[in-house]
């Protein structure tokens, strides 16, 4: 039925759906970009590559990152990532917005681009349902993907693109050079988590039949696009620091998350990655519409044409290889299989194209189709009304954003000494990264560990950053040496 509606004249049909599409896009960027720079900095990766591209711009350096003006062998991310995060502050300035933008705009961009794909090859209204499962998937929002300012958004607009590479190569080979291309700029991104890609292009050329096509000149090509990238990089940085740097991702990213896990559960691997589907309500619509497509098809006897089944068997791969890898890995970080979300988004293009190839049935495809999509929908309205609720609720960061200025304390050492509170999960007197990132965005101050012990020994103008529960006799005798910038009921701001 997609084909032959396709070969008509642009009907009403047509138009509904080019409208929903657009509707959609612009929902989703509702989604990405309402208040994405209100919500605090979320400590460890976030805040972490923050400040890795606040130093690359404060040193002059783009190729070694660093942490608190040392090279930073903590987070082992090739450059790209903070690229996006340096570009960001230059276009916004030093804040949440800079830090976040191309993480949002990064998924915006793969939304549009499995749009493009599902329009060209399945039809508008495949096109509709898929990106109707993408942008009301409250997953997409989730820390580690698309607001906010980690490495992960934009790894997974390489990854989407490389997928969607591969399935257009089933009609020229030289997709498949994209695939390779943005293999390795994924892996400029995100490292060795880049290699699930090869997995999964490999298992796709098998499972297809294709594997005569690599012909040693296309296999040369392949690795020049895939590799050539990589190498470079990994020249330059070794000519910095020798092996040290390459040498610790690997052990990290590697050896060193075989068993490891983000937090503590008694979940195994694979139950955690599987409930990263089925704890997301608009995916599990997708899942038993794309289901309930199966069965109706099974049924009323589709035959899919051979494109079709490429798509359908590249697209199962592309959804199955991550969970499998990463669960007989033994490793427990439910962001690292989020690439499926865009893989399940197709795959329900993929079956609503196939149920609307069916000769019978009209009115059973539509309720169907109609009863996805508004639920799906139901559960994006309920992710955009907890988008527009997002207020600033940091106290440490909402002392610092009212009370630094760049202007005035940039260059000044800056301590902290938080409060009772902090002290059963981070050292009171260490910063912690995302109030370390804030300091950085808004002050422009150094920031130095030592709590306000090590405040009162500098011998230079300098700040403190107070926590008042549990040290209000510590107040107290800095209040007979010092000038109190804020006089918060929680947290204080003292020059010296």
């Amino acid at each position: 039925m997609t084909e032959t509606l396709q070969k008509k004249p642009f009907g009403w049909q047509q138009a509904v759906g080019v409208a929903l599409l657009l509707a959609l896009l612009c929902a989703a960027g509702w989604l990405l970009f309402a208040n994405l720079g209100v919500q605090a900095i979320v400590d460890y990766d976030e805040a972490r590559h923050g400040v890795n591209a606040y130093e690359m711009i404060r040193n002059d350096e783009y190729v070694v990152h660093t942490y608190g003006g040392e090279t930073d062998y903590w987070n082992l991310k090739p450059p790209i990532s903070f690229w996006s995060v340096v570009l960001g502050y230059r276009l916004f300035g030093y804040n949440a917005l800079g830090l976040r933008f191309f993480s949002a705009l990064s998924s915006l961009i793969s939304m549009v681009l499995v749009t493009v794909l599902c329009v060209k090859r399945f039809g508008i209204w495949p096109a509709v349902m898929a990106l109707c499962a993408y942008v009301c998937n409250r997953g997409m929002y989730a820390p580690h993907f698309s607001r906010f300012g980690d490495a992960d958004g934009v790894y997974q607009l390489f990854f989407t693109i490389a997928m969607l590479c591969m399935l257009m190569s089933q009609k020229n080979f030289a997709w498949f050079y994209g695939s390779a291309l943005a293999f390795s700029l994924a892996f400029l991104t995100k490292a060795t988590h880049a290699l699930n890609i090869g997995i999964i292009c490999l298992a796709y050329v098998v499972c297809t039949g294709k594997l005569k096509q690599l012909k040693p000149r296309r296999i040369l090509g392949l690795l020049a696009c895939g590799a050539g990238p990589v190498g470079i990089w990994i020249a330059v940085r070794y000519a910095r620091d020798g092996s040290t740097f390459l040498k610790e991702m690997f052990l990290t990213d590697v050896a060193g998350r075989v068993g490891a896990t983000a937090h503590e559960n008694e979940l195994t691997p694979l139950q955690l990655y599987l409930e990263a589907f089925y704890d997301r309500p608009a995916l599990v619509v997708a899942a038993i519409f794309c289901a309930l497509c199966a069965v109706v098809c099974i049924l009323l006897r589709v035959k899919l044409s051979p494109e079709c089944k490429d798509a359908l068997i590249g697209t199962v791969i592309w959804f199955v290889v991550p969970i499998a890898f990463y669960t007989l890995m033994n490793v427990e970080f439910v962001w690292y299989v989020y690439s499926g979300f865009a893989a399940l988004s197709v795959l329900t293009g993929i079956m609503t194209h196939a149920l609307l190839q069916a000769e019978k049935g009209k009115a059973i495809r539509a309720a169907m189709m109609a009863a996805a999509f508004a639920v799906m929908c139901l559960f994006g309205w309920q992710e955009a009304e907890r988008i527009s609720n997002i207020t600033m609720s940091d106290t440490y960061q909402i002392v610092m954003q009212e009370n630094l200025d760049r202007d005035m304390d940039e260059g000044v050492h800056m301590y902290v000494q938080y409060n009772a509170e902090v002290a059963s999960v981070w050292p009171v007197t260490e910063w912690m990264q995302a109030d370390m990132l804030t300091a950085l965005m808004y002050g422009d101050v150094v920031c130095m560990d030592g709590g306000a012990e090590a405040f009162l020994a500098d011998e230079e103008y300098a700040i403190l950053l107070i926590g008042q529960a549990g040290n209000q006799e510590l107040i107290n005798q800095l209040y007979e040496q010092c000038y109190f910038r804020t006089e918060e009921d929680t947290v204080m701001i003292v020059d010296k």
